[in-house]
């Protein structure tokens, strides 16, 4: 133990007595000067402003001011940050409000007594009223507030301002090394190749086949283009001029000119020119005319097709031109006119689709003309159903002056639309037999359908034109059976909207009614006396007069 004890003495000894030697021979921090820095890289400056954003303090319960909002749209009216926060030792601004019927503002300006020993400027207050404004009420409000700070705050709004490019400086990237461009030669714009391009084959004047192989192209096959082709049924690899065929024209590479066949005309290329077959079928491109009952062009149709059924089936930019037929179907983008039974495209339409059936995928930048029109949305939908899935769709309810309550579907595009709705009315029917005079209360089912345009579109204030037609289909309590009269309107709906869902209209119209003058079991849907255009021998009762409507509209 005794000799653990000295061990560890002797150890400690020298380390005692070194630690006063380094301390004495160490100079002190006076004598040595300035440590050097061990850091190569200088320390960056501490941020020129710690606060780079505009103070805005919004305390408003209307639903139509949304705070963060506000903060952008004042933000991008400024050019600097604005930032959500009270803040009132510093200046700011401040929102208050429960409608937007009255908006107080309030500018407050930096307080400056504690610098200059100046009193502080008093606030700046505004009442403003939004109300007129509805829809518009957040960026007129930020306007307000933008005016408000460059009036009475632009010493502040300039600071910010320097600020903001200060630290935009001093936290900038280095930037980095520019590297050397390398030259790009421009892009050569795709060669558009036609049915009279050059397609590098071998002129020959004339060539004639009973068959393909059996001719002239036996030996030539497809790599000559003809001037002249004559065949029962033939194949060449290319016409420049004029074909005919009994049966079957067929050309491997393109048409230039004119094709005839008496059974089809085919080409695996581009065609330019006219075909004329019962079935004229062209792989590429058509820049021409296709006439026969069936019709089909693979590439891009610029030009006409006239048939029974007609088909562009380039599926990125299918017609330029026109398809006259029974059916009509592209199925790509339409630029021109469909006319026939059932018109389809798949794909946006840039003019006009007339038929009994209308379709397209894509939204029709134009006029769609039919029995039942179907796409997202069209400029201008004409029949007696269109349906318009990104269209305008609201609901009505009105009463007449003929007692009629009613409730309808107003859907179509932005200018032309169509209403559908079912209405009820009560009538007193009479029943004279002899001197007896019999009279029951009955209720009139009344289906009413419509097509219209909106001639004014505000914000506030709209106006459409309809026509209307209305069927009164009564039970008749006398006979057993159902008697009909009928009202046709010409109206102006003009509505006020009190909010974003709803509206109010009064709706003059002048109204025509037709019923059968030879029965007075069910009385007439005029409620009260109008102009007759019929005599009193009429088998027809023909009435006619100014009416009112007063509804409202749900959108």
């Amino acid at each position: 133990m005794v000799f653990v004890f000295l061990l560890l003495l002797l150890l400690a000894v020298p380390v005692a007595a070194q630690a006063p030697t380094e301390a004495a021979g160490a100079p002190s921090p006076a004598s040595q000067g300035p440590a050097p820095d061990p850091s190569p890289d200088p320390v960056p400056s501490p941020d020129p402003v710690p606060h780079l954003s505009f103070p805005l303090a919004v305390r408003c319960s209307a639903p139509e001011i949304d705070a963060e909002a506000l903060r952008a749209q004042l933000a991008l009216e400024l050019g600097v940050p604005v930032a959500l926060q009270d803040a009132p030792g510093v200046a700011h601004l401040a929102i208050e409000c429960a409608t937007i019927a009255r908006v107080r503002v309030t500018f407050a300006r930096a307080p400056a007594a504690a610098q200059t020993g100046a009193a502080a400027e008093p606030p700046l207050e505004r009442v403003v009223d939004l109300s007129s404004t509805r829809e518009h009420a957040l960026p007129t409000l930020a306007l307000v507030l933008a005016n408000m700070v460059r009036d009475d705050g632009a010493e502040l709004l300039a600071e910010l301002e320097r600020a903001q490019r200060a630290r935009a400086s001093a936290t900038a990237p280095r930037p980095a090394p520019a590297a050397t461009p390398r030259a790009v030669s421009p892009e050569k714009p795709a060669q558009v190749v036609r049915g009279c391009s050059e397609h590098g084959l071998d002129p020959t004047l004339v060539g004639a086949d009973f068959l393909p192989y059996v001719g002239t192209s036996t030996l030539q096959g497809t790599r000559v283009e003809r001037t002249f082709s004559l065949n029962i049924a033939g194949l060449t690899g290319a016409v420049r001029g004029f074909e005919l065929s009994a049966v079957l024209s067929l050309d491997d590479r393109a048409l230039c000119g004119v094709q005839l066949a008496g059974g089809a005309n085919v080409v695996r290329g581009p065609m330019q020119g006219v075909q004329l077959a019962p079935a004229n079928v062209v792989r590429g491109r058509v820049d021409g005319v296709q006439l026969g009952v069936v019709n089909a062009a693979g590439g891009h149709l610029a030009g006409y097709q006239a048939g029974v059924l007609n088909l562009a089936l380039d599926a990125r930019d299918a017609l330029d031109g026109a398809q006259l037929g029974v059916a009509n179907i592209s199925a790509g983008a339409s630029a021109g006119l469909q006319l026939g039974v059932l018109d389809v495209a798949d794909g946006p339409v840039h003019g006009a689709q007339i038929g009994l059936l209308n379709y397209s995928s894509g939204p029709v930048h134009g006029v769609q003309i039919g029995l039942l029109n179907i796409a997202p949305s069209a400029d201008a939908a004409i029949g007696a159903l269109s349906v318009l899935w990104k269209g305008r769709t609201e609901l009505d309810t009105w009463i007449s002056d003929a007692g009629i309550l009613s409730v309808a579907v107003v859907h179509g595009g932005p200018v032309v639309h169509n209403i559908v709705g079912v209405g009820f009315t009560g009538r007193t029917a009479t029943h004279v037999e002899g001197d007896v005079h019999t009279s029951a209360e009955v209720l009139s089912f009344v289906p009413a359908y419509g097509i219209g345009v909106r001639v004014i579109e505000q914000q506030t204030l709209f106006t459409d034109i309809d026509l209307l037609g209305q069927l009164l289909i009564t039970q008749d309590p006398f006979g057993g059976g159902a008697d009909t009269s009928t009202i046709l309107q010409l109206r102006a709906p003009i509505g006020y909207r009190l909010s974003r869902t709803v509206a109010l209209f009064a709706s003059p119209a002048l109204s025509v009614s037709i019923s059968d003058a030879g029965d007075p079991r069910v009385a007439e849907p005029v409620l009260y006396d109008g102009i007759r255009v019929t005599n009193q021998n009429a088998s027809e009762r023909v009435a006619l007069w100014p009416g009112l409507s007063l509804g409202a509209r749900f959108f």
